[in-house]
């Protein structure tokens, strides 16, 4: 039998139409199988969640003959799920767990949907369509499962081991996209979708609509498949969050962060750096086409074809919050202003401390600000593939591919801070829900003080980043099998495979903040077009933002829920808005109708020390053997290989020197002459060349005729991210002011001063590991299994964030630097369990008869992969510009604890899905959970770790379907009400501070499916 890679239809004597795992892609409503090479020898686990037998059936029948271990939802289940992603989806999948935060090395920011995949606790996860590279322009070089429309797939399977015909990376597991194809189906397919979807914290309904049509038809010059597909998915959701950062020891002694509490003056207590409030809206559009066009002569034994896919999502935030004023979580000094209000109207608002912990009371930060965030997110990815599979003997396959991928991403982050004077509030903190009640009259009036306070809130800060980047590829692969009868060998299958891989990135790097307002504390205020740019004399500047029913009313008490911002069509319109004329200079990096900064490349926000380029080159090849013993009393069969791989990068970036905005004659004279701003010139290093052999073993045993069991064992490659390996260093100056005892506004020197920054590594390898399966398998009905899987990992090189030692020359000065960037470092094992269970009860009465029960149980343990060693225990890169180690903490060592798990890992996940199908209705209830988990090593803002708690949520459906070509049903996401919250860890033995709490909609939606 011939087996296709790309997802075409396989080869049984001299036929292409029917397929182990493409039986039947056909509508969008319609249980459908799909196949990639590979997926029809492959051990797959289908987990079928759509409560149709017939589905289940298939998917067992597959799990039986194939040989390396993959899980699967089909196409039915990913339409008929009330998941809004490819992404969400996949959570219910054995071993899968999701990210919901919109990034992870920033957990500030909650994500209303589904973000990052991970496989058994890892994230190094590679991502395919079709058998294929998936490459893309975003950070990670890897496919947003989430921007992929999911009513453009056939299926989605998640591959966990390897067999030596598949491509290499991923050693966390594969997720392959498997789009439908004409010669899936048996005669035309007419089918579309409409779904309205509401979101009880947004209040808004947002539309879906979806369409398909394919077909074959028979000619003189052989048959021809034709498949266009197209999706429009628009969805509108809100998120609240409130909480703090992280706490700092306030009270008497050397050994305390900051000074004294009001009222505890002989006490040491824990008090949170920073309180906040913030609400987001988000609007994501997701577009995507897809076409197929297939082609088999007379006697099926050359089949062509050509796929073009293209997937645009668009994601547009905007986020208010409300702050006590922070500073970054390493500068400690900014982090304990904040103190226990000693205003006579508050003492009715009782301080509590509880084991040295401030849980509630009343506060005073002197200040408030109030930031308004504007963030607009696009990804595109183009994917066009030509295939050829040729049969010249019934038993020798020869097949050809080619393809291209062309991605984009641009992000435009823009945001304002204002800043208010007055600012008591008081905050509670136990319990499951925070609150915060504002107590100042000047939050709600911004000139309560008088006349003369004419600068109570006022425009302080902007920050601005764009992100233009480009990637593109160009693969190849040629794959020949060779059957052979009568032999315990019963195949031999070889092949080659090269890709060419560039990617441009242009990112100004949160490199442009500038204060604007000029000293609002200062008589006179700030300056806004030579007035003052405040509230009463810049009224159009801001605008007056609701926080009503915030976080479903369970956050905010009192009668202050509204507040002043910058207003956010300013923020959208950075540039536009600048021209109106900011103190101190600053400008936007981003082009404007009247004029274009200096130092910008033509047209663009960019200057060239921005962009940066990596290429990398793969040639692999390989050997497959497989192998059957069927006479002996275990019957075995399996197959073995080694694939041979070739890695190579080349890689272009600067040197990003640091300038002294303030103070400048205070500093040393040599980092004066250094700090010059600007750049170093391009260079292109020749960076990482590897290679390595990487062998695969898989068998399978059939014990009964109900009863088999698997093992299989491959070595596997994780490969680092394009913008992990970029040739840069981004520089800093940090230093510690010295202020005049009888005025401590006035600084009159520095100390302490460090050169610090961030940098890439274009030598990063990639991650190796052996991977290991032991599965059982029972089958004791035709919908009913019973699984247990054992895996085994053994990961070497693992890429880690570490602080390096590294000196730098600029101006003929030279200054040792500290370094925090991307290294291969350290070993260690992860081995965990997966249960999975799927029965219907057909045995009981009448209706009962269509109850069903799906239960999937993960355990892992990576205890020996923790990280044995902080960010920063070396004490050489805690160097002054002198050169002389520097005594307190810094950028790259605050918080840095040892021990740490691999991000994103949770010990314990379970999915439990009831389902009934009885006639015409179809349901089922859905409810997936997770252990704690470390969601980063280093938070951007807090520079501490962070975790999210324990986390569950409850999803459910209903279709009925009112005739055989009609479906009508209601979905549910969010049925609880869940919370997301994170912790901060506090210290070096694990102790954890409650961090911040989010709520997103429920989300209700009606659907109608049509096929004909």
């Amino acid at each position: 039998m011939f087996n296709s890679k790309k997802g075409v239809a396989a080869m049984s004597g001299t036929h292409f139409k029917h397929s182990l795992l493409a039986a039947s892609i056909m509508a969008l409503s319609v249980p459908s199988f799909a196949q990639t090479n590979n997926a029809a020898t492959a051990d797959v686990e289908e987990v079928v969640v759509t409560g149709m037998r017939n589905s289940i059936q298939n998917a067992q029948d597959l799990k039986r003959n194939s040989d390396t271990v993959i899980d699967a939802i089909t196409a039915t289940d990913i339409g008929a799920l009330p998941d809004k992603s490819v992404t969400e989806a996949l959570q219910r999948v054995p071993g899968v767990t999701i990210e919901r935060f919109a990034s992870s090395e920033d957990p500030n920011h909650f994500a209303d949907e589904g973000t990052g995949v991970l496989v058994r606790g890892l994230d190094r996860v590679r991502s395919e369509i079709n058998g294929r590279d998936a490459f893309s322009a975003n950070p990670w070089g890897t496919l947003n499962f989430e921007d992929i429309p999911p009513e453009l797939l056939g299926a989605v399977e998640v591959i966990k081991n390897q067999t030596a015909d598949r491509i290499s990376g991923g050693i966390a597991g594969t997720v392959n996209l498997v789009t439908r194809k004409p010669f899936d189906s048996e005669g035309r397919v007419l089918a579309a979708s409409a779904k309205a979807s509401y979101g009880d914290m947004r209040e808004t309904v947002t539309p879906v609509a979806s369409a398909l049509f394919s077909d074959r038809w028979e000619t003189g010059a052989g048959e021809f498949g034709f498949l266009v597909s197209a999706i429009q998915s628009e969805l509108e959701t809100r998120g609240d969050g409130i909480g703090v950062g992280n706490y700092y020891s306030r009270g008497p002694g050397a050994d305390a962060d900051g000074a004294p509490l009001n009222g505890y003056e002989d006490q040491q207590v824990y008090m949170p750096g920073v309180i906040s409030i913030r609400t987001a809206n988000n609007d994501r559009t997701r577009e995507g086409f897809g076409s197929s066009l297939q082609w088999q002569n007379a006697d099926e034994t050359i089949v062509a074809t050509v796929e073009y896919i293209k997937a645009e999502a668009e994601l547009i935030t905007r986020e208010y919050v409300v702050y006590s004023p922070y500073e970054q979580g390493f500068v400690i000094g900014g982090n304990t202003a904040i103190n226990i209000s000693t205003n006579p109207d508050d003492a009715d608002f009782p301080t509590v401390i509880e084991d040295g912990f401030f849980k509630a009371g009343a506060l005073d930060s002197g200040l408030l600000w109030y930031n308004t965030r504007f963030n607009d997110t696009d990804n595109s990815v183009e994917d066009a593939s030509f295939n050829l599979k040729l049969r010249p003997m019934d038993n020798l396959t020869i097949d050809l591919d080619v393809q291209r991928v062309d991605s984009s991403n641009t992000v435009v982050n823009n945001s304002f801070m204002s800043q208010s004077t007055g600012s008591r509030f008081y905050v509670d903190l136990r319990g499951s829900n925070p609150s915060i009640e504002y107590l100042s009259p000047s939050v709600r009036n911004p000139n309560t003080n008088g006349a003369a306070a004419t600068n109570t809130n006022f425009i302080r800060s902007l920050l601005e980043q764009n992100v233009d980047n480009d990637a593109k590829m160009d693969a190849y692969s040629a794959d020949v099998t060779y059957e052979i009868d009568d032999n315990w060998i019963t195949g031999v299958k070889a092949g080659v495979y090269y890709a060419d891989k560039d990617l441009v990135v242009r990112d100004t790097e949160y490199s442009n903040w500038g204060v604007v307002g000029g000293c609002g504390w200062c008589a006179g205020g700030p300056g806004f077009s030579g007035t003052s740019a405040d509230l009463s004399q810049s009224p159009t500047e801001f605008e007056k933002v609701s926080f009503d029913n915030f976080y479903r009313g369970a956050g905010i008490n009192g009668d202050t829920n509204e507040f002043w911002f910058a207003k956010m069509s300013s923020v959208e319109d950075l540039v536009e808005t600048t021209l109106r004329g900011y103190e101190n200079g600053w400008m936007p990096y981003g082009t404007g109708s009247q004029w274009l900064r200096a130092d910008r490349i033509p047209g663009t926000p960019f200057a060239p020390n921005h962009v940066g380029a990596v290429n990398e080159e793969r040639q692999e090849a390989y050997v497959r053997v497989d192998y059957a013993f069927d006479d002996l009393a275990i019957p075995l069969k399996g197959n073995l290989g080694l694939r041979q791989v070739n890695y190579q990068l080349t890689s272009t970036g600067f040197e990003n020197y640091p300038t002294l905005s303030n103070n400048a004659a205070l500093y040393p004279q040599n980092v004066q002459d250094f700090a010059t701003g600007g750049s170093s010139e391009g260079v292109t290093v020749e960076g990482t060349d590897y290679s390595t052999v990487l062998p695969t073993f898989n068998l399978t045993a059939s014990l009964q005729d109900d009863l088999i069991a698997r093992f299989a064992v491959s070595k596997g490659l994780y490969y680092p991210s394009l913008t992990d390996t970029r040739n840069i260093k981004v520089m800093q100056i940090s230093k510690t002011d010295i202020t005049d005892p009888n005025d401590p506004t006035q600084v009159i020197g520095v100390t302490d001063v460090q050169l610090t920054g961030q940098a890439k590594n274009p030598f990063l390898e990639p991650e190796e590991s052996t991977n290991i399966d032991v599965t059982l398998e029972w089958y004791f009905n035709k919908t009913d299994s019973l699984t247990a899987s054992l895996f085994h990992k053994k990961l070497d090189n693992i890429i880690r964030e570490r602080a390096f030692a590294a000196p730098v020359t600029n101006n003929g000065v030279t200054l040792p630097g500290s370094f925090s960037g991307p290294v291969n470092e350290g070993s260690g094992d992860i081995q965990g369990i997966e249960l999975s269970y799927t029965q219907f009860y057909d045995s009981l009465p009448g209706l009962w008869s269509g109850l069903g029960l799906q239960l999937n149980y993960t355990y892992i343990d990576q205890q020996d992969i923790n990280d044995s060693e902080g960010i920063d225990v070396i004490e050489d890169i805690r160097l002054g510009v002198d050169g002389l180690p520097l005594p307190q903490d810094g950028r790259n060592t605050f918080r840095s604890f040892t021990d740490l798990p691999l991000p994103s890992y949770s010990e314990n996940t379970f999915n439990i899905t009831g389902m009934y199908e009885y006639e015409s209705i179809s349901a089922r209830l859905a409810y997936n959970w997770r252990s704690e988990y470390l969601i980063t090593r280093r938070d951007s803002d807090w520079f501490a770790p962070v975790y999210a708690k324990d986390t569950g949520y409850l999803d459910g459906s209903v279709f009925y379907t009112l005739n055989e070509n009609i479906k009508v049903g209601l979905e549910v996401s969010n049925l609880l009400n869940t919370e997301t919250r994170t912790m901060n860890q506090l210290n070096q033995e694990g102790d954890k501070t409650d961090g911040l709490n989010f709520v997103t909609d429920r989300r209700y939606a009606l659907s109608l499916r049509a096929q004909f």
